[in-house]
C-alpha cells in the first residue's frame, strides 16, 4: 500500500501513465492481501474450533506475480523517462 501510495504522493521521475499503472497494482495488491488475511484468519478460527487442518494461504503466488508486474511497470516507466 505505501509504494502505491508513495508513487503518487512523491514526485518520481517515471513515465505519468506507467506511475499510475504500477500505483493501481500495489494498492489493489495490498487491498487483496487484507482481504485474504481477514477470510484466512476466519477459516483457521473454524479449523482450530473443528479440529481440522489448517489450508495455506492460497494467493501467495498472485500476490508475487502482481508485485512483479508493478515493478517491472516501475523499470520502464524510468527507461522512457530517461
Amino acid at each position: 500500500m505505501a509504494a502505491g501510495v508513495a508513487l503518487e504522493a512523491l514526485d518520481v521521475p517515471i513515465e505519468p501513465t506507467l506511475r499510475l499503472f504500477s500505483a493501481i497494482v500495489f494498492v489493489s495488491l495490498a487491498s487483496l492481501a487484507t482481504i485474504q488475511a481477514w477470510v484466512g484468519w476466519f477459516r483457521t478460527e473454524k479449523a482450530i474450533r473443528v479440529q481440522q487442518p489448517l489450508r495455506g494461504p492460497g494467493i501467495g503466488s498472485l500476490l508475487t506475480a502482481g508485485t512483479l508486474v508493478g515493478i517491472a511497470a516501475i523499470a520502464l516507466g524510468f527507461a522512457w523517462s530517461l
